[in-house]
């Protein structure tokens, strides 16, 4: 108790009031991704978290490439700032460190990837255009098999339980992940992380407008 009320206010995550959440559940409640702590044991999101751990795998392969080293960095990293990601969140988190380090660079990652994921799909999309504008050859675009990013329910579903107030890792988390994974591999990615996330909110807005729903109503 004493040790919760001398912790720094550094607090950015916040649990959404009751009141509110009974009035509309599904506006603040993710409904296939957990991101954090404050979801992560509800079992109606389970079943994602197979697609969350691929992912993680998937960009972690990458560095390793270059760098064999660079996976325990990573979890070092993220273990070393548990203390304070801990403290960004406004309840008490069940979890030692062990295990909140493990969900922070799992969620880490998986977000990450699916940055990098739909950042490539605009580049790629753009050269095509670029293409057809200078009478040059299209190449189409190789068949994904991921089922996320084929999936127009799930891309926009995802879009929203990340936007939710409740589901989130600090962005500090994120940033020295995307630096470490960025440097390890000779700059994986040339945007900056913060362009990225804009990217990906300006592609759910995107996604709404095609599909035509409203996922508030």
């Amino acid at each position: 108790m004493l040790e919760e009320v001398k912790r720094p206010s550094k607090l950015s995550i916040y649990k959404v009031p009751n009141k509110l959440v009974k009035l509309k559940e599904d506006a603040y409640t993710p409904s296939i991704v957990s991101i954090g702590h404050f979801h992560h044991h509800n079992k109606e999101l389970l079943a994602f978290e197979e697609h969350k751990r691929r992912y993680m795998v998937h960009l972690l392969a990458r560095t390793l490439e270059a760098e064999e080293a660079t996976r325990d960095e990573c979890a070092q990293a993220i273990l070393d700032l548990g203390e304070e990601a801990r403290r960004c969140y406004s309840e008490y988190i069940d979890l030692d460190k062990h295990k909140l380090a493990i969900t922070l660079l799992v969620d880490g990652c998986f977000v990450l990837k699916l940055f990098f994921r739909y950042s490539d799909i605009e580049n790629q999309e753009e050269e095509e255009e670029k293409d057809v504008v200078n009478d040059d050859p299209v190449v189409p675009r190789a068949s994904s098999t991921d089922p996320i990013i084929n999936d127009s329910w799930i891309v926009a579903t995802l879009q929203h339980d990340l936007a939710l107030l409740e589901n989130q890792i600090p962005f500090f988390v994120l940033q020295t992940l995307f630096d470490l994974i960025n440097k390890s591999v000779n700059h994986y990615h040339t945007h900056l992380l913060s362009t990225l996330c804009f990217s990906f909110n300006w592609l759910w807005d995107l996604a709404m407008s095609q599909l035509q729903v409203n996922p508030w109503t």
